[in-house]
């Protein structure tokens, strides 16, 4: 009979997992992210220019800084902050102000100068891995997507700012593009362009050979992401997983191999299905699968050590609140 109470105790434990939900303008910019992700991984190479999404460089100040999009030629190394922001944006008092179309005020640092920062601390890291580049080698560019965004005059005309209207001198809107493509190759082609037109590219200095090429891609492959937590709804939270601990099974995140990309949980959610697997005993009600490691039964106390990106501090993260875990 203990058993049976302790089986439906986790049944009703299961149920009472809530259902999280992202705002839409967060799920659109997710779902944006995710096109360009799908589109990374089809055209690694297109026309000679290496593309990443999400790489992260490591800084003294802080943990690690994210970079959007690189975007990798012979001639140049193109980092992009790209932004899917709606609303209004502009300057004031020498800040920029984003007025979301709810009404919402929001103070953002200059990004040009943000990423600027990041630019350097690429060039850092690539200097540690033995390549020495440049500073004109390294072009920054802070990208606006939404054309539901209306920019200040005093940002859009920064050169260092893409606006839509820019970017849709470079679409194709003859052939037939998958959402990823329509997002991704006008900003390839921006860049692209952008090297045959500034002179500095031949008065300065030569392309990169192919060794030397291949070794920066190869180094900023190299570089992680972040990791995330796909929770039971529409949430996803990211930043660093640090630990994950079940009633058998434990794992801090540097000892899992780096094959390992992603953690899948399986939860019988299903009112009824569930009722019976705890009533009668037959099977899990839920169970996570490592790559190379093996599959293990779940109870609803097990968690994840989890730092959210910009958090101070980690937290823990019930399992049953989870539906996979994507590594970066």
């Amino acid at each position: 009979m203990l058993e049976i109470m302790q089986r439906l105790q986790e049944y009703y434990n299961l149920s009472q997992t809530p259902l999280y939900t992202e705002d839409a303008a967060t799920d659109a910019g997710r779902k944006a992210e995710l096109f360009l992700r799908q589109m990374v991984e089809n055209h690694v190479n297109y026309e000679g220019a290496h593309t990443f999404i999400g790489k992260r460089v490591p800084s003294l100040a802080s943990k690690r800084k994210e970079i959007d999009l690189l975007v990798v030629s012979a001639k140049r190394l193109h980092v992009l902050e790209v932004k899917n922001w709606s609303g209004e944006l502009r300057k004031e008092n020498g800040k920029w102000v984003q007025l979301k179309r709810n009404g919402e005020r929001v103070e953002c640092p200059n990004l040009v100068s943000y990423n600027a920062e990041k630019c350097d601390l690429l060039r850092t890291y690539l200097a540690g891995a033995g390549i020495l580049l440049p500073p004109e080698f390294i072009s920054q560019k802070v990208v606006f997507m939404n054309t539901n965004l209306r920019v200040d005059s005093a940002i859009a005309t920064l050169s260092d700012v893409i606006t839509p209207d820019k970017l849709s001198l470079y679409l194709d809107a003859s052939s037939r593009q998958s959402a990823a493509e329509k997002i991704l190759l006008p900003l390839i082609r921006y860049c692209l362009s952008s090297e045959q037109e500034e002179k500095i590219a031949k008065e300065k200095f030569a392309s990169l050979s192919q060794a030397k090429l291949d070794d920066t891609v190869s180094a900023i492959s190299s570089l992680g992401s972040w990791d995330r937590l796909f929770l039971h709804g529409n949430k996803v939270l990211t930043g660093d997983l640090l630990k994950i601990q079940t009633q058998n099974f434990t794992v801090d995140r540097q000892q899992l191999d780096n094959n390992v990309n992603k953690i899948v949980l399986q939860w019988t959610r299903n009112k009824w299905g569930g009722f019976l697997k705890a009533f009668l005993g037959i099977g899990r009600l839920g169970t996570l699968t490592i790559s190379g490691y093996g599959e293990f039964a779940l109870k609803t106390a097990d968690f994840v050590k989890f730092q959210d990106a910009g958090a101070a501090e980690p937290s823990f993260v019930c399992l049953s609140h989870i539906q996979h875990i994507v590594l970066g």
